[in-house]
């Protein structure tokens, strides 16, 4: 939708999953060519974002600019370019990413990586090499991530061997799992070949076109890289040394139902920690010992059409239990996006509401926001308007990092085929 641009920009939840449009992780064995588009999306108030992406034939440009500088001192940037080269039974896709953001620190990632696909008769191959150069403020660090896939398609239950790779802190860290595919089921096993890789880890799938349900059980380092972590909206203050996290036990069951245009999807969590890393004074990140908590999570994606009117509606509920008091982690959250379109005009309302929580100095009160947003389409061209915080709610998901009081917004959207 639309208006999923403002829930990137304002919102701290990650963006809502398009549970209409659900795919489930397995081997891309043949590649789609999109057609020729161009997309782009501006607005501006007290704000001013700006989203825009073209695919060209084999080519593909994307970016995005926000300011927040009149507020809360944000200046972020990306952009990425790619190209598709095919080959007789090869497909190469160099590209080269990049992010710049000025936040308190100033960060700057430059990457450049390579995917590739390969098909034999015997087996197809995939993976990529993916290298990113960080600079924040005077610090420079190197970080890099590969994975080289093979599948046995032609063998009864479709053996997959996978070798991932990090680099990270000057130590490279190589993991190795399998995978077998027996008719619906989807079983996976990682094993450690360095003792600082996240292992072992057993999976499980049972899936179907339109259901799916998955266990996994792991325990051991969890390892991530800084683009891995590393979040726009949430003030931390990063630093070019990764901290390595460790897990006692994590076990983690998931499901999704799809049917025709609704959709629920429900995931819990289970984690036993021998180390967390969770932000303190200043937003720095420390080290805490032994935590454990729950987290679950409740998508519901329901569309509705009757002639030219479209109704939809998605809730997102969270719910998170810890043994301790870590910031910035309420116990409930949800988030309602009600939207009607009636041909050319649309209008859509989203309510977010979160508890209480702990902030750095202080608790931090509950939040209620409601936000509404409307347009009108017409050929390639929609004009809408939205009203952050529209009833006035003095809130604050960081300490010191006020929500704005009715910060209004209007803009313009071009999207075209040629």
């Amino acid at each position: 939708m639309l208006f999923a641009l403002f829930l990137l920009s304002y919102d701290s939840l990650p963006p809502l999953p398009d549970l209409s449009r659900i795919s489930f992780p397995e081997p891309m064995l043949w590649i789609d060519t999109p057609g020729n588009t161009i997309d782009l999306t501006m607005y501006t108030g007290q704000c001013t974002d700006a989203i825009g992406a073209l695919h060209y034939h084999n080519m593909h440009v994307s970016g995005s600019y926000t300011d927040r500088l009149n507020w809360d001192k944000l200046h972020y940037s990306t952009g990425k370019a790619s190209v598709a080269l095919g080959f007789p039974h090869l497909h190469l896709e160099p590209a080269c990413a990049g992010i710049f953001m000025k936040h308190d620190d100033e960060y700057l990632c430059i990457t450049p990586s390579l995917t590739f696909a390969s098909t034999n008769p015997h087996s197809v191959i995939q993976g990529y090499i993916e290298y990113s150069f960080w600079k924040i403020n005077s610090s420079k660090e190197i970080e890099a991530k590969t994975m080289f896939d093979i599948i046995f398609d032609r063998i009864q239950y479709k053996p997959q061997l996978l070798l991932p790779g990090v680099y990270i802190n000057n130590h490279y860290t190589q993991a190795c799992a399998v995978k077998f595919h027996i008719r619906n089921f989807h079983i996976s096993a990682l094993s450690p070949v360095s003792d600082y890789f996240p292992s072992p880890c057993f999976r499980i799938e049972y899936l179907l076109p339109a259901y799916r349900i998955a266990g996994e059980i792991r325990s051991g380092a969890v390892i991530k890289t800084l683009k891995d972590r590393f979040d726009p909206l949430i003030p931390l203050h990063y630093t070019t040394t990764n901290p390595t996290e460790s897990l006692r036990v994590e076990v983690r069951i998931s499901t999704a139902l799809k049917l025709s245009d609704h959709a629920i999807k429900v995931d819990a969590t289970y984690r036993d920690w021998y180390n967390l890393e969770v932000p303190s004074s200043y937003f720095v990140l420390r080290e805490m010992l032994d935590v454990k908590d729950l987290f679950t999570d409740l998508s519901i994606h329901n569309r509705f059409d009757v002639g030219k009117l479209h109704v939809l509606n998605t809730v997102h509920g969270t719910y998170i239990w810890r043994d301790t008091s870590i910031p910035f982690r309420p116990r409930y959250t949800v988030v309602d996006t009600f939207t009607l379109e009636y041909a050319m005009v649309f209008s859509r309302v989203s309510i977010e509401y979160r508890t209480m929580q702990k902030g750095l100095d202080a608790d931090l009160p509950a939040i209620l926001l409601v936000q509404p947003s409307f347009g009108v389409r017409f050929r390639s061209l929609t004009f809408f308007g939205t009203i952050m915080n529209s009833t006035g709610a003095d809130a604050q998901y960081y300490d010191g990092y006020p929500v704005p009081t009715r910060a209004f917004a209007g803009g313009i959207r071009f999207k075209t085929t040629f």
